[in-house]
């Protein structure tokens, strides 16, 4: 396997290219984003699935329940998860990292993010190479795009603690990552 790979990097090295400008730039951010929470009903239909089980819910509790299980067959689970991620702090303290060496730039983002993000990133930053990475400086859970809070189903935009973060999160994100990027 080492040898394959060390062959494959051979092969690349002959395919190099030198960067123009030699200036390294780093900048970076923290941010504090709200942390999305559950209703007062929500919250006790939980508790509610985690003690007796969603049979013993009552039509109401149901239909209101029906909203946010998207049928995943797992229901303590998520109850769960709801009720721990309303215990958490109200702010999530974030950082976005961007760093540059000529006209290749780097981005460090701290969560899962939905790829309509990077590619925003790439589109609108002003270097020839824009290499967005996710999981950098720790993990803010799944960040869905606003458009994807309105879809039916989907564990990413589920609230949980591996997805917490309010619907306007990523555009926040890609913002800061941009003006970081403006150096």
């Amino acid at each position: 396997m080492g040898e394959l790979l060390g062959n494959d990097v051979l092969k690349i090295c002959g395919k190099l290219k030198e960067i123009s400008g030699t200036e390294l730039k780093a900048a970076q951010e923290k941010l504090d984003i709200p942390r999305r929470s559950s209703s007062p009903l929500q919250l006790r239909i939980a508790e509610k699935v985690v003690e007796k089980g969603i049979e013993n819910l009552d039509q109401e509790e149901k239909k209101e329940w029906g909203k946010l299980e998207n049928n995943f067959g797992i229901e303590k689970v998520w109850a769960q998860e709801m009720i721990l991620v309303n215990q958490e702090s109200p702010l999530v303290e974030i950082e976005v990292t961007a760093i540059s060496l000529g006209d290749v730039a780097i981005v460090g983002l701290p969560g899962e993010v939905f790829v309509e993000y990077g590619l925003r990133i790439k589109e609108e930053a002003k270097f020839k190479q824009v290499l967005v990475t996710q999981l950098c400086n720790g993990c803010a859970g799944y960040i869905p795009t606003k458009e994807a809070f309105s879809q039916p189903t989907g564990y990413e935009q589920r609230l949980a603690r591996s997805s917490k973060l309010i619907p306007e999160a990523g555009n926040i994100i890609t913002r800061t990552a941009l003006d970081l990027l403006a150096f």
